[in-house]
């Protein structure tokens, strides 16, 4: 029998955590409980294929046959785990449907393609399962790559979907948070890292089992980083994890028939209405927020935004944000306020997207333009 290492170590930690996440993240009632669901099983389901790995490892199959295998459907299931995770992280209107059972099909189709297996008796398991090892070579790649590719079109889908988010939400958010949700890329570069890597370690295994096989656990391991970085993002940063989904809208010039009159009086009364109300300081501030307080539709304030003003609702918003904040920058009665509480003040609810766009936008940091005025002043 194998002894435990730094490697099995860490991927029995990885099993331990990934049932804490799980029960964790069930129990959390507040934000997108949905979302939080999907990620509970799917880390689960990491887990429960981590464990695997361990159990052939150290031989627990010898005392428990019926087990054998009992996991490997459930490599069909991350795909369509991670696709109804971001249906529901970044549609408000999306809910599950009978035809959306259609994803689990593979997961079937693969129990009715071993289940030939799982009807033998726990000798014939045994000794099927000994041949393979001692035939030193991969039972059936077929398989595996066919799980390898679920996985691929499932986690591009959802990178796709991901990216149309942030695009969209440009349009109708105002909050610089989504500049946080950087941990989405990480996610999906570390399952990539993962399918990529696994189809090659597949295709090492076929060129030379005997040579690849003792460094079988790499591929777990990220698996294990996976979870790892699952559960420390969606446990400490569950805002910067489980993004607010939106509503999408038609914003076609041929659907709001506004005249270029029409659109100029709404963009005098829009500009009235953010010098006057400064709904800016508001950090939650939405597309569909201000169009209420201008008793105009959502679209129609869009396309005032992107055909008079050239700029989304995003870079809009912000631009407000950021001429409130160099005005109390420059403000006597504001000198001994430090720069985060202007910025708070002025409708921004994290300092790095803060600090970003007002370089973006002025070319130096908040801290460098207030030396340079006061350098101007003595």
């Amino acid at each position: 029998m194998n002894t435990q290492n730094i490697w099995t170590f860490l991927l029995t930690h990885t099993v331990v955590q990934g049932g804490l996440i799980f029960l964790v993240l069930l129990l959390i009632k507040d934000g997108n409980r949905a979302a939080k669901k999907v990620m509970a099983w799917l880390t689960l389901v990491f887990a429960l294929l981590t464990l695997n790995y361990l159990a052939e490892y150290f031989r627990w199959f010898d005392a428990a046959p019926h087990l054998i295998w009992v996991t490997a459907p459930l490599w069909f299931l991350p795909g369509p785990l991670v696709l109804l995770f971001t249906s529901f992280s970044t549609k408000a209107d999306f809910h599950l449907r009978w035809h959306h059972a259609i994803h689990l099909l593979p997961f079937l189709l693969s129990i009715v393609y071993i289940l030939p297996f799982y009807q033998l008796d726990a000798a014939e398991k045994w000794t099927y399962f000994e041949d393979i090892l001692n035939q030193k070579g991969v039972s059936n790649p077929y398989y595996l790559y066919a799980y390898l590719a679920s996985m691929a079109i499932y986690f591009s889908l959802s990178a796709f979907l991901f990216h149309h988010y942030f695009q969209r939400a440009h349009e109708l958010m105002s909050n610089g948070a989504i500049y946080g949700y950087t941990w989405i890329k990480y996610l999906f570069l570390i399952l990539a890292a993962f399918v990529v890597g696994a189809m090659l370690y597949a295709q090492l295994l076929t060129w030379h089992f005997t040579s690849f096989i003792t460094i079988d656990y790499l591929t777990y391991l990220l698996l294990c980083i996976s979870v790892q970085f699952i559960g420390m993002i969606a446990i400490h940063f569950p805002k910067q994890f489980f993004v607010s989904p939106i509503s999408d809208f038609q914003e076609s010039a041929n659907e709001s028939n506004l005249s270029e009159a029409q659109l100029q009086q709404h963009l005098q009364q829009l500009h009235a209405l953010m010098e006057k109300e400064q709904p800016y300081t508001d950090p939650t501030l939405r597309l569909s927020d201000l169009s209420l307080k201008l008793n105009i539709p959502a679209h129609q304030l869009s396309q005032i935004l992107n055909q008079e003003v050239g700029k989304n609702f995003f870079q809009f918003i912000n631009d407000y944000r950021v001429e409130a904040v160099k005005r109390y920058l420059l403000g006597p009665e504001y000198v001994n306020y430090t720069i985060l509480a202007i910025a708070l003040m002025c409708g921004f609810n994290s300092s790095t997207s803060f600090y970003r766009i007002f370089k973006q936008q002025t070319g130096v940091t908040p801290k460098e333009f207030r030396s340079n005025y006061l350098e101007r002043v003595e």
